[in-house]
Formats: structure tokens, C-alpha cells, sequence
């Protein structure tokens, strides 16, 4: 009769750049003993749970410290897997700054009033069409439109931005208004002053890190501010509203292309979103984003201190060994990328054992569709059971993560502001799985939808959900599934009886 071990106390690995941390965790040699238990005990069951990139390696431990004993309670050897980044300092710090600046509050509002005088435009009669220039609405109305916006309610509800011919652009005499005004505004300009009066050359190692800062009035990306704000042969206080105007017009373009196409995310999000593309991207994270999912690939190169590597490796002798547990990959947010990356190299590695598969459970994925179509193009049939537990749009609407001045989740946030396509499709988010995205374009989408398991009818479970035990969902944060009970209970639930028959 096989036997579950108690879990060791530091029972997870932690992963940097994809290789063993040796200062923390269980280290390559504390995963080969790990593996040495399981073939000695030879659980019934599995859990192989990858924390999400978006949290520190603190706050992961925390979590794992949490989850281990429920892990166990369903009979199963818990094994964690964490992977070190900033991203604390990029929640904590970066956004929260970038979102508080004079200059950015002032370009959003700017925007926005651009923005709506096309909806304006469009909706007008043939007489309002006619007129060369853009109408513009008074300042003080479209800070009431944006403070509504704070609150999540939709905003210029009654211009033509929600009905937008797909082919809409703006017009060179439009653009040439946006840059005029631009330049002709006083506070953008002593804005854009103090930030010059204040450049600093970055040097190689801030380059390289999170935050690389080109003012210390800012943390707009330093290759903007070489635009904007350029120094020249050792001065300072250089500006140039030229450059800043054109970079208004591409965002104002930007957002009326959005909204045209209905890849947006609301009028509001979509204008911050744009403007933080625009001006913060790298600081805002996706440098750090980027780099996280690079951190992913090199997991699994062929190095001995590889995490990923290492890991294939054990499961494939645990195998070989006959000790064949039934294994569950739970994948939180940027965890579920991990996953994906892992079920192509254990279908690679198991070629000879078309037997082998394992169960999947994702927690607000932030994996892309496209992504996740290469993992099951590939993998697909490694699969036994799988099922994404999300919030779902309304709650993704209300967890505002960075506070009223972008009211919404942090996969919204990856979606709209660090993948490198707007409006990026997140496996975990429900908006993804109905229209506009059906049709011509949208073939990825259409494709992992197919797939067998997701086009169950629990094939994704949305809060609030309440349908019995591994089908109700009740997370309200992106990273509170642990806390909430239906959730926890659901992904418990499906470790010790599976996945139900359920369709």
C-alpha cells in the first residue's frame, strides 16, 4: 500500500533567470532528493503548483507554506515552484508613481479630448463632417467624463467612439490640430521643462534593470525622453513640444484605432493604457515582463543548473522507476506560461510512453492563447483533465489593481499595456471566448477554444460561480484564489476525484 511522505518544510524550488537559486530553496540537489522520496513512497497523486512571476520569491513561499497542507489533505506529495523577479517594485512603486505624474494625468486629459471630438465628428451631421478641424470639447467636461471613468462606468457615451467605421483614421488636417495644440499648451511645456531641467544619462547598469530612469522628474522610458527631452553635448533643459506633439498624435491614432476594431478595453483604460505605452512602457514593465518570459525559455536549456531541465529529467526516472502517480500542473497567472512551456518538453521527453499524461488546472491564467495553442498543438494529448478557474469580466473590472486611475485587473494590464500586440488575448480572461473575437483573425482563439477540453461546458468556471465540487469559482482578486473557499475548494477537489464528467 503506497504511502504519502510528509512534505519536507521547504518543499519548493526557486527559480532566477530559470536556474536554480542556490540561496534559497530546495537547489538542485534538494530536487533530487525530493524525486528519492517520491520513488520511495510512490504517492497515489502529484501537485506540481507554479506560482505566478507577478509575486516575490517572499511572497511565493508564503503562499506555498499555505497551500502545502492542503495539498497533502488530498493525498497528494506537494511540490512548489517559484520564480524570482521585480515585479514587486514595479506594483509597489513604478506604476503607482508613473500614474501620480503631472505629465501624465495632463497628456491623458489631452487625449481624451482629442478622442472624443473624432466620436464627435463621426456622429455629426454632413455640415460637422465637413469642417476641417476636430471639435473640442471644454476641459472641465472631460475631466468629469475621466473621473467617471476612475469609477469604471463607460465614458463619452454619447459621441460615436462606440460606433467607429473599422476604416476610421485620423485626417492629416486633424493631425496637424492635435500637434499645434500640443505645442501650444503651457502645462505640458513647464511639465516637460522641470523633467529636462532634470535628464540624467542612464548608465549600462541601470540600462539593464527594472527601472531605468532618464529624469529624475520621471519615469517615462529613457528613449522617449531622448526624443522629447534630448540632451545635447552635457546640457540640460533641451525640449522640443515637436516631438512631444507627435507622440500624442500616434496615441490619440492609436486609441481611435482601437475602439474602430473593438480591441479596446473601455474608452478610459484604452486612452491610459496608450499614453503608458506611448511614454512608460519600460518602466511601466515590460522590460520585466519580457524578460520574464525569456526566463521561462531558459529553464529548460540544456545547462546542469537549469530549473526546468532538471525537473523533466526527475519526472522521466520517477517514471522509468514505475512510479507513475497521477500528476496535476496547477499554473497561477504568469504560472500558467511555465506549464504550457512544460507540457511540450514532457511530450518531447516521453515520445517512447504515449502513456504518460497529466492534469492541468489554471488560476487566472495570463498565458496568451497563442501561446497556449503551441503547448496543446503539440502536447495536447498529454493532457487527462483540464480546467481554468477565473474571475471572470465583471470582477476583472473591479479589481483595480493600481487604484481609480487604472480601475481594472492585472491581466488587463498585461493584455493592454506589456505583450507586444494591443489587446493581447489572455487565456484567462473571459472576454476572450466570445464575440468580436470570432471570425476572420481570430483563428488562434477558435483553435484552443476546440480543443476538447475547453469546449466543455466547465471548461472555463467564472466567478461567481456556484455548481458543486471542482465547477464553482469565487476568486474577486487576481492572486486571492487560495482565500477564496470555492476556489480552493474546486481545485482540491479536482486533484482527489478528477475532473467530474462534466460537460
Amino acid at each position: 500500500m503506497s504511502t504519502t511522505p510528509t512534505p519536507i518544510s521547504d518543499q519548493f524550488i526557486v527559480l532566477k533567470a530559470g536556474r536554480f537559486d542556490t540561496q534559497n530553496g530546495l537547489g538542485a540537489a534538494g530536487l533530487k532528493q525530493v524525486f528519492e522520496e517520491i520513488k520511495t513512497a510512490k504517492p497515489v497523486r502529484l501537485v506540481i503548483h507554479f506560482h505566478g512571476g507577478l509575486v516575490s520569491r517572499e511572497s511565493g513561499e508564503t503562499a506555498a507554506a499555505k497551500l502545502m497542507p492542503l495539498y497533502s489533505g488530498t493525498g497528494a506529495m506537494p511540490l512548489f515552484i517559484i520564480w524570482e523577479t521585480g515585479w514587486k517594485e514595479i506594483i509597489e512603486q513604478n506604476v503607482p508613481s508613473i500614474l501620480s505624474e503631472n505629465i501624465f494625468t495632463r497628456l491623458v486629459r489631452k487625449v481624451a479630448q482629442f478622442v472624443k471630438g473624432k466620436g464627435d465628428k463621426e456622429i455629426g451631421d454632413e455640415a460637422t463632417k465637413a469642417i476641417v478641424e476636430l471639435p473640442l470639447s471644454k476641459e472641465f467636461e472631460i475631466k468629469t467624463e475621466l473621473d467617471k471613468g476612475q469609477t469604471g462606468q463607460p465614458i463619452f457615451s454619447e459621441s460615436g467612439l462606440y460606433q467607429l467605421p473599422a476604416d476610421v483614421e485620423l485626417t492629416p488636417a486633424e493631425r496637424k490640430q492635435i500637434e499645434d495644440n500640443i505645442k501650444a499648451d503651457d502645462q505640458l511645456r513647464t511639465y516637460l521643462q522641470e523633467i529636462a531641467n532634470a535628464r540624467q544619462e542612464p548608465g549600462e547598469e541601470v540600462t539593464r534593470s527594472i527601472t531605468a530612469t532618464g529624469s529624475t522628474k520621471t519615469l517615462m522610458s529613457p528613449e522617449v525622453l531622448n526624443d522629447i527631452a534630448p540632451v545635447e553635448e552635457g546640457t540640460k533643459g533641451v525640449i522640443s513640444t515637436v516631438m512631444l506633439a507627435k507622440h500624442v498624435v500616434t496615441i490619440v491614432a492609436s486609441v481611435i484605432s482601437r475602439l474602430a476594431r473593438k480591441r479596446d478595453h473601455g474608452v478610459y483604460l484604452t486612452i491610459v493604457e496608450e499614453v503608458m505605452r506611448e511614454f512608460y512602457v519600460r518602466n511601466a514593465g515590460k522590460f520585466l515582463w519580457d524578460g520574464m518570459k525569456k526566463e521561462v525559455d531558459q529553464a529548460f536549456e540544456f545547462s546542469d543548473d537549469s530549473g526546468g531541465a532538471a525537473f523533466v529529467e526527475h519526472i522521466q526516472e520517477m517514471w522509468d522507476a514505475g512510479v507513475k502517480p497521477a500528476i496535476t500542473l496547477v499554473g497561477h497567472s504568469a504560472g500558467s506560461i511555465y506549464v504550457s512551456r512544460l507540457l511540450k518538453e514532457l511530450d518531447n521527453k516521453f515520445k517512447a510512453s504515449p502513456q504518460f499524461n497529466v492534469n492541468v488546472v489554471f488560476l487566472a491564467p495570463a498565458v496568451t492563447f497563442t501561446t497556449f495553442a503551441d503547448a496543446i498543438k503539440f502536447a495536447g494529448n498529454r493532457i487527462a483533465g483540464l480546467r481554468v478557474f477565473g474571475m471572470g469580466d465583471t470582477w476583472e473590472r473591479k479589481d483595480k489593481i493600481f487604484g481609480p486611475i487604472y480601475p481594472a485587473s492585472l491581466l488587463y494590464f498585461v493584455s493592454g499595456v506589456l505583450e507586444e500586440n494591443r489587446d493581447e488575448p489572455l487565456v484567462g480572461m473571459q472576454r476572450y471566448y466570445a464575440k468580436p473575437y470570432e471570425g476572420s483573425g481570430y483563428e488562434t482563439l477558435a483553435y484552443v477554444r476546440a480543443f476538447g477540453f475547453m469546449k466543455r461546458k466547465y471548461g472555463q468556471v467564472w466567478s461567481d460561480a456556484d455548481q458543486g465540487p471542482g465547477l464553482s469559482c469565487d476568486m474577486h482578486s487576481h492572486g486571492g484564489w487560495a482565500d477564496a473557499a470555492a476556489t480552493r475548494d474546486s481545485v482540491m477537489a479536482i486533484i482527489k476525484d478528477g475532473y467530474g464528467s462534466a460537460e
